[in-house]
């Protein structure tokens, strides 16, 4: 039966977490599969654009009109991506997270991300970030093959990737993650063991491996529509998921997600519970909540009118969606069968307000009766991950 609640619970009340993501839109360049608001050649407006984000960070005005922040929650983890953060000047992300500080109130042994391209740190930069309070840095390596680097637009080569995991081990940082893509035209099986040994052979705390996946919009996507592409089989993309599976977990990285083996990111541990964080700079977005419901919202896109609307007072907002009783309840279903530990009932009852069973009887009995899906009344998880769209798809 439906548990009986006066309203909706808010997410950091029930996870005892809440993050801050900050968006730094800067890159040397566009890679070819890339759809994320990125911007090249405006390393110009850095300043300003710092400038703006240590305002928003201290005034919100990135944040919902109706969200609960009158008393700022305690952070737990931030996240600085973009783009490339680790292309601006190290003292602009030093002054960032100073006003984060000053700002919101960070627990103690809170996780502080920032992501960084290869090419773009030196030894220098890390021990900057690692003075500021960067405690995990996550390097966007994609690849070891110079080749398939190139095929996606990647301004750096194998040797310079391994150089930066080393160099950040040498700049003191005990959590280091390394970003790979594999199912890459050109690809094979061999290639995709000698960069999973590479990385490997540098000790990461945490790897994250992705299928190449072909935007619209992006190079890659109209040269695949034009035939200069041709994608990597199911099968065979199948196939390099399993061999990370097996050669990741043999080296004692754990997976904890469908594309995540590791040290879990507290962070983007978030997303997947789903629960609360604010989102600074342009096009970044944000889940908080109130005690009728919660709203996702996202800022303005471009980072001319994003440093023009904070600079005039004006909410950087440029949208939002409420998220209901029901949109929640789906959604804490969805993202959370993407995590091995899939849904817990009690969580679920406990971020709802409502019995998993009541809510999703029929989707659960067809789930398991497909083999998509365990369920013993107590948590509910896909039985194999290549099967985890097939399962949440049920409960959309």
């Amino acid at each position: 039966m439906t548990l009986a609640v006066a309203s909706l619970p808010r997410p950091r009340d029930v996870l005892g977490e809440f993050g801050i993501y900050v968006h730094i839109p800067f890159c040397s360049h566009r890679c070819w599969y890339c759809d994320f608001n990125a911007y090249a050649g405006l390393d110009h407006m850095a300043e300003a654009y710092l400038d703006a984000l240590v305002r928003d960070v201290a005034e919100a005005r990135s944040a919902p009109d109706d969200a609960d922040l009158a008393v700022r929650p305690t952070v737990t983890s931030v996240f600085i991506g973009g783009g490339t953060p680790s292309l601006v000047d190290a003292r602009h992300i030093a002054r960032l997270l100073t006003a984060v500080r000053s700002s919101w109130p960070v627990a103690s042994g809170a996780e502080v991300t920032i992501e960084c391209n290869p090419e773009s740190v030196d030894e220098q930069k890390l021990a900057v970030y690692l003075d500021a309070g960067v405690n995990r840095v996550s390097f966007g390596v994609q690849s070891l093959d110079d080749g398939l680097l190139a095929r996606l637009g990647r301004a750096h080569d194998a040797a310079t990737a391994l150089a930066a995991l080393d160099c950040a081990r040498r700049a003191g940082f005990d959590n280091v993650s390394a970003d790979l893509i594999f199912g890459i035209p050109g690809e094979d099986d061999d290639r995709w063991r000698q960069t999973l040994v590479g990385v490997l052979g540098r000790s990461p705390t945490h790897v994250s491996c992705y299928a190449l996946t072909y935007e619209e919009g992006t190079p890659l996507s109209a040269w695949r529509r034009l035939g200069k592409f041709v994608p990597e089989s199911d099968d065979d993309v199948a196939g390099r998921w399993e061999t990370a599976e097996a050669m990741l977990t043999a080296a004692g990285l754990k997976r904890y997600e469908i594309s995540n083996w590791g040290s879990p990111s507290r962070h983007n541990s978030l997303y997947w519970a789903p629960g609360e964080y604010v989102g600074f700079g342009a096009g970044a977005h944000s889940h908080v909540a109130n005690d009728t419901d919660s709203t996702r919202s996202w800022t303005l896109r471009s980072p001319e009118r994003y440093i023009q609307a904070v600079a005039d007072g004006r909410t950087a907002v440029a949208g939002f969606e409420r998220i209901d009783r029901d949109l929640r309840a789906s959604e804490v279903m969805v993202l959370g069968l993407r995590r091995t530990r899939g849904v817990d009932a009690t969580t679920f009852a406990a971020l709802t307000g409502r019995d998993i069973e009541e809510v999703f009887a029929m989707q659960l009995a067809m789930g398991v009766e497909q083999g998509l899906l365990e369920w013993d009344a107590r948590t509910v998880r896909v039985v194999r991950p290549l099967l985890g769209d097939a399962g949440a798809r049920l409960f959309v």
